[in-house]
């Protein structure tokens, strides 16, 4: 009896850290964890995706994953954004009460007391996004002013670009979004899509390359113009120029090769060169260690080289070899704790 009574207590464990556990685990899949630079990067990936669908004769499967990508992103940046204000002071802490639909249990406050997650963490992972008028819900509950109005009015004053070309049309202190209709109407059918693909069949569903683009393009500027409102509340003495985020992910990228370092300084004192076996293996680790950087940095240029002579080649190779990288420090713990 006292061990089945052990097993409910630790299924209700788990069951009341349910929350707690996606969160951490939604990080984890994360590269960057900042708004900011996961916009940039995945904007990135699907626009290159696109490209690549349009060059295919038989492009139309293809094509259905872009407005299920889209939405994940717009969901995912959305909740970082939210994470973001609540944690950066009291006053949007105190507004967030609204967004707040579940009871809290013990094993939250404990979480929250000890740090393992913040409170716009928690928050942001509650609230639903299902359609473009609940970001302006949110949003307007946190801001205390309607958040499509100040969309509509917000203006580029931090030359961030999350396009993967240069956009001329993004003049410093003119509004980002020009058509603001159409870009609520790009986003509710994208939206749209996104449910039909997820839940449907949908085989006579015919999908347009061109409106896919229109679609891309009008949630890289409410993604652009939503970040902007963010970083005037959060980092109002911020400006990005190409330099700045070009250091930026030089930066995100200095930050996973030292981690992926201290990895494989662990693995390396696992090693006993007294042992021949040891010996050995530690020798074929280095071997594959020093052949994955030299295919690392090698596929890194050359997706930059894509945009050779633009100020954003710098930010497209410290992106991708931050990429590369954390994708070998999984490879590196896997192999540690095997």
């Amino acid at each position: 009896m006292a061990f089945l009574e052990k097993q409910k207590t630790d299924i209700v464990k788990i069951k009341e850290n349910k929350d707690v556990i996606q969160i951490r685990e939604i990080k984890e899949r994360n590269i960057f964890n900042k708004f900011d630079s996961e916009i940039s990067f995945r904007l990135r990936n699907i626009k290159n995706l696109l490209d690549e669908a349009n060059k295919l004769t038989e492009k139309e499967e293809l094509l259905r994953y872009i407005p299920v990508s889209l939405i994940a992103l717009i969901e995912g940046s959305i909740r970082l954004c939210i994470k973001e204000l609540i944690d950066c002071n009291e006053e949007y802490f105190y507004r967030s009460e609204k967004l707040i639909t579940k009871k809290l249990d013990f094993s939250i406050l404990g979480s929250l007391n000890s740090k393992k997650i913040t409170t716009g963490e928690f928050i942001s992972h509650l609230v639903s996004i299902n359609r473009i008028g609940d970001i302006d819900n949110i949003f307007t509950s946190l801001l205390g002013e309607k958040f499509f109005l100040t969309l509509k009015e917000v203006k580029n004053n931090y030359k961030m670009n999350f396009s993967v070309e240069e956009d001329e049309s993004l003049v410093p202190d003119s509004p980002i979004i020009k058509d603001f209709s159409k870009v609520k109407s790009d986003i509710s059918k994208c939206f749209d899509l996104r449910h039909i693909l997820a839940h449907e069949i949908a085989s006579n569903l015919k999908l347009s390359y061109i409106e896919l683009v229109d679609i891309f393009q009008s949630v890289s500027l409410f993604l652009k113009g939503t970040v902007e409102i963010i970083l005037n509340i959060t980092a109002p003495s911020l400006k990005y120029t190409q330099f700045e985020m070009n250091k930026k992910s030089k930066n995100d990228l200095d930050l996973m090769e030292e981690i992926m370092n201290v990895t494989i300084n662990e693995i390396l004192n696992e090693f006993k060169d007294s042992c021949p076996d040891d010996y050995e293996a530690k020798k074929k680790f280095l071997y594959t260690q020093t052949k994955w950087k030299e295919y690392a940095l090698n596929a890194s240029k050359l997706e930059a080289l894509k945009y050779k002579g633009g100020s954003i080649q710098p930010m497209i190779y410290a992106i991708e070899m931050a990429s590369r990288t954390r994708k070998r420090i999984e490879e590196l713990e896997k192999y540690k704790n095997d």
